[in-house]
């Protein structure tokens, strides 16, 4: 493996903890969402839901 490309993925890390972050957020919003509906909303109307706010 060349240095270079060593250097540039340890210092992605920032990004890829950054991303994990919001990606785990993202997965909350979901839940809570599902739970609220007392498990009735599928995938179009929870997507529905976070594009309406």
């Amino acid at each position: 493996m060349a240095r270079s490309s060593y250097s540039a993925w340890c210092e992605s890390e920032a990004a890829r903890r950054a991303r994990q972050t919001a990606d785990d957020s993202f997965a909350h919003e979901i839940t809570v969402l599902h739970l609220v509906s007392r498990k009735t909303y599928g995938v179009p109307r929870i997507h529905a839901e976070l594009r309406n706010g």
